[in-house]
């Protein structure tokens, strides 16, 4: 059984992305994070925001890089909830 899907962020999602930001990620010394922040990554590399999404409920996300050689995992925020099946 699956229960959540991995797929890239799209701009229709910056608006939950910083919701998730809000409530799962830690946030207090790190500079605001903006809708036009989020919009630049995307336009960037529009695979870089992946989402870990059930049906429309937003689970996770996580920023990757690539830089040729290595990668690297920026951002991972995750709600502290599994959702119920049924």
């Amino acid at each position: 059984m699956t229960w959540f899907a991995v797929r890239p962020a799209g701009p229709e999602d910056v608006d939950a992305v910083l919701d998730l930001w809000q409530t799962a990620a830690e946030n207090d010394s790190r500079p605001a994070d903006t809708r036009d922040a989020v919009l630049a990554v995307l336009q960037r590399d529009p695979d870089a925001l992946l989402l870990a999404v059930h049906d429309t409920e937003l689970l996770g996300s996580l920023i990757a890089g690539w830089d040729g050689w290595r990668a690297h995992l920026y951002r991972l925020a995750v709600l502290g909830c599994v959702p119920t099946t049924g």
